[in-house]
């Protein structure tokens, strides 16, 4: 083993730790969502009892200024988390690197970890389509916006009141109806944003940290989770190696588990270093690639897996029988090929799979 088996196992170490403190940041939201679903329900406990709709589209426009306010809450709250989480990660990842060379290391700039929870770039892909943001206001104006077409925008607020209106229902009934929405929609859109958010920051601390000390590396490598949650996109980069700064870093979409891991020119390696990436069926050696863990699991694994991309039969066949690496499916930003791209750049992977 070497110095790059070690960083890799204390960095995906690590990386289930960061997973765990985004749980811990998102209780801290937690009296936020909760107050806010209380606004809502106030408000809507007064002006129920009038049913016309001009009333009801004011009442969303108010419902709308109480989501605003606990956002800009929010996003205050997730600042404060993330400035002292960024420093952190800095810190972490030169004890990380020095562990593992013959030099002592460097830290960015004050300035350069200031903005990384500002100024840091996010874009998040699905399927063909992509979202970008610039830090963590960027996403937190995103949880805004869709808690409001979710809770207060005439797809939810005004089918509920009119349909319970036809049907009898009581205002509390109407209520409960509303808020049982407000509340389920806010908390699971909250957690995608802290989870995304905190994978984000640790990120950008780490690339920076990689970038003050690109003399003592050869570049970067792309560490995905083993496991039948991951994604096309991030199974398709596991293992392919970076230059250091370029590239795509994580995360790569909503909820994104996966790393990207220095790689130490061989002068500055200490020798004899070990390291094991986590897997779902257990540690597992640190130059294990996703394609390869995948080859070791059973079938219904592997079916498991592919059932839950577009045309995932037809990308079985073609992985299983066909031969066509996990990294084959998707483009250079981590986009999914469609069934069609794939067979006009895949023909062989077609003919031997007999699709």
């Amino acid at each position: 083993m070497s110095s790059n088996q070690y960083l890799i196992g204390a960095s995906v170490r690590h990386q289930i730790f960061m997973q765990r403190r985004a749980g811990g940041i998102y209780n801290d939201l937690i009296p936020l969502l909760n107050s806010m679903q209380k606004d809502i329900i106030a408000r809507l406990n007064t002006d129920l009892t009038d049913f016309q709709l001009y009333r009801l589209r004011s009442l969303q426009v108010e419902i709308d200024s109480i989501i605003t306010e606990y956002a800009d809450q929010i996003t205050g709250q997730l600042s404060l988390d993330f400035n002292d989480l960024s420093e952190y990660e800095v810190g972490f990842t030169q004890r990380m690197l020095n562990t593992a060379v013959t030099v002592q290391t460097a830290i960015p700039a004050a300035e350069q970890i200031a903005s990384i929870v500002t100024d840091t770039p996010i874009k998040l892909i699905s399927g063909k389509a992509t979202k970008q943001f610039v830090g963590v206001s960027g996403l937190v104006d995103e949880f805004e916006r869709s808690i409001k077409r979710e809770i207060a925008g005439q797809v939810a607020i005004l089918p509920i009141v009119q349909s319970g209106a036809i049907e009898g229902a009581t205002t509390d009934e109407i209520v409960r109806n509303i808020t049982r929405i407000t509340g389920k929609a806010s908390k699971a859109h909250a957690k995608t944003v802290v989870r995304t958010a905190t994978n984000s920051i640790g990120s950008e601390a780490r690339k920076q940290t990689y970038i003050a000390n690109a003399d003592i590396l050869e570049g970067e490598e792309f560490i995905a989770t083993l496991d039948s949650r991951t994604t096309a996109e991030c199974s398709g980069f596991d293992s392919e190696v970076f230059d250091v700064g370029v590239g795509p870093y994580p995360p790569l979409h909503y909820g994104c588990r996966s790393v990207r891991v220095p790689k130490i020119k061989d002068e500055f390696k200490i020798p004899g270093l070990e390291g094991e990436r986590a897997s779902v069926s257990g540690p597992v050696s640190a130059s294990k690639t996703f394609g390869g863990f995948l080859r070791d699991q059973s079938a219904e694994f592997q079916k498991e897996y592919f059932s839950k991309f577009k045309d995932g039969d037809l990308k079985y066949d073609l992985w299983k029988k066909g031969g066509l690496p996990i990294g084959k499916f998707t483009d250079a930003e981590g986009a999914a090929y469609t069934a069609d791209e794939l067979r006009a750049l895949e023909p062989m992977a077609f003919e031997k799979a007999g699709l």
